[in-house]
């Protein structure tokens, strides 16, 4: 027999207990210090909270003690808040493409084995199985219909064929985000319920209202459409890469141009300042002095005059 028992990790009181009889396994939560691990259960004691946060978890021959922290803050998803809100509306009222959210994928489960033993879950595919996406993580938004939304989710770990997320499109959210670098993850876009769908959490601590919209960063947001085309379109990159060196290359122009008409400009400012200084000297001799009828002599000697008095 195998009994799993939740407690709540402040008051250590005993909110609920699962027995199972004459199983070989038991599935149980993979709990790692590495990530957060969420659950949803509802517990007679305290019927007003379905979301966990799995704190630690020990194993004692055939007992899993599983401690947990409410998430009292939590806002329901999108999917939930559509249905509240209006049963008309649809998510698309509340989300648009390149919006920044929060996705719960889920957790890993454990096999248990013989009251202590555990092993990776590879058979039971009604629970996420080893290298699917899991963990609750920052997503962009793709594309949104009534029900579902399809999101390119992002990591911290760094690999050759992830790109890395600029940080101004992270600037309004928690600095748990903007710890580490973040990075989008091509090979893992998923479609997923609108219901696994919530607002981020934003700087000030508070997650974001769910009319709320943080969208990424121009930027970004091209970088991604670039992406998406070469992933789904390859041939696009033959395409793209030359029209890319050609924007290289004029901007490498642009530049040099830029420098040349700054310096005409400059050459410019420097003769009309010589002019500026003539027509003055030349108002200082008057018009009485050099006389209606002056030559061009005339009026060279009497600027050396002038001059040589300055």
């Amino acid at each position: 027999m195998v009994n799993i028992c939740f407690y709540d990790n402040e008051t250590q009181e005993l909110l609920g207990r699962i027995s199972k009889h004459h199983l070989q396994e038991a599935v149980i939560p993979a709990y790692s210090d590495d990530y957060k691990v969420f659950l949803n259960r509802r517990f007679e004691t305290r019927p007003d909270i379905y979301y966990w946060e799995v704190v630690s978890q020990n194993i004692n021959d055939g007992t899993v003690s599983i401690y947990l922290l409410p998430d009292l803050d939590k806002l329901p998803s999108y999917g939930e808040k559509a249905i509240q809100f209006n049963k008309h509306k649809r998510t698309t009222h509340f989300l648009k493409q390149y919006n920044i959210v929060e996705v719960d994928f889920g957790h890993h489960v454990a096999l248990l084995e013989g009251g202590s033993n555990q092993k990776k879950n590879t058979n039971y595919l009604s629970n996420l199985l080893q290298y699917e996406l899991h963990k609750r993580r920052p997503c962009v938004v793709l594309s949104v219909d009534a029900h579902s939304i399809q999101v390119l989710p992002l990591t911290t770990k760094i690999k050759p064929e992830n790109l890395k997320l600029s940080p101004a499109s992270l600037k309004e959210l928690a600095i748990r985000y903007r710890e580490k670098s973040s990075y989008f993850i091509p090979s893992m876009i998923q479609s997923v319920s609108a219901f696994r769908v919530f607002p981020p959490r934003l700087a000030a601590g508070s997650y974001a209202d769910h009319g709320k919209k943080i969208p990424i960063a121009e930027w970004d947001k091209s970088r991604i459409e670039e992406l998406l085309a070469i992933r789904f379109k390859p041939s696009l990159k033959a395409i793209i890469d030359p029209l890319k060196a050609e924007v290289r290359k004029l901007q490498t122009e642009r530049a040099k141009n830029l420098d040349t008409l700054n310096s005409n400009k400059d050459f410019i400012t420097a003769q009309e300042t010589e002019i500026d200084d003539l027509k003055g000297l030349i108002a200082r001799i008057g018009v009485e002095e050099l006389g209606e009828q002056g030559d061009r002599e005339t009026v060279i000697e009497q600027l050396k005059i002038v001059y040589s008095g300055n």
